[in-house]
């Protein structure tokens, strides 16, 4: 099945110069291309915009406009996001140390004009492309990541039983010598009595817990064999019914 034509905005103020672009991609015939041309910043701002003239796979960004330039119309296309709308690739003039800059205003891409031949335009519409793809793949995989932690975190707060996890420390004989608290939910804080517990170790929050504790996590760290132990924490004066098991 044959490819849909890739949707290519220029938005360059010259026509001359927009013909030129034009001819570059088609000379290199790895495509079909539709073009679409804007003469000022806050057209081609519009033009992607409002889809005026249907969905944009790549904007071809001349750097200085006559009302806006580059950084300028990137803002605008950005609107507070980390990424344009569609893929961008700057054409430079002879600044070449601008890049950097542009690629965090969102660009995908830059070029330098002067050097700008067929190849090296198709090879940059190409790789915008393709790393806005994989960057709005990434930014979709962090959203997800996101709402399942805030999921896992409103769950991990609103269960009344104590929740902890903890990382077993060893000394050099490969012997547990303490167990470092990584998390614990309000419930846990609420009926060990113990306050502001992440970031402390077991030994330092109740240096007179008996052994026993550090001993049973250490098994079910190695065997990975949940345990139910229900112990008295003379230190605390407090009955303790815990369930310990291995994470991962």
């Amino acid at each position: 099945m044959q490819k849909l034509p890739w949707h290519i905005l220029i938005i360059e103020n010259s026509k001359e110069d927009c013909a030129d672009l034009r001819q570059m991609l088609l000379r290199a015939g790895r495509r079909r291309y539709r073009f679409s041309e804007a003469y000022s910043g806050a057209e081609g701002v519009r033009k992607v915009l409002a889809l005026e003239d249907g969905p944009v796979d790549c904007v071809l960004l001349d750097f200085g406009l006559p009302d806006m330039d580059a950084p300028e119309i990137l803002a605008a296309l950005c609107n507070g996001a980390d990424l344009p709308p569609c893929p961008v690739v700057v054409i430079t003039g002879t600044d070449i140390n601008v890049g950097q800059a542009l690629l965090g205003a969102g660009a995908q891409d830059f070029i330098g004009k002067r050097w700008t031949g067929s190849d090296s335009l198709t090879r940059a519409v190409e790789n915008a492309i393709d790393r806005y793809a994989l960057q709005t793949e990434r930014r979709r995989t962090e959203a997800a990541l996101r709402i399942s932690e805030e999921r896992y975190r409103a769950l991990f707060n609103s269960i009344d039983a104590g929740y902890a996890v903890v990382e077993l420390i060893f000394d050099v004989h490969g012997t547990v010598a303490d167990a470092l608290y990584l998390q614990v939910n309000p419930a846990f804080t609420a009926q060990s009595g113990l306050a502001d517990v992440p970031g402390k170790t077991l030994l330092g929050l109740v240096p007179d817990i008996e052994r026993v504790w550090l001993d049973t996590f250490e098994a079910v760290a190695l065997t990975g064999v949940p345990v139910r132990m229900e112990r008295y924490v003379q230190a605390l004066q407090r009955w303790f019914d815990v369930y310990a098991f291995r994470l991962g």
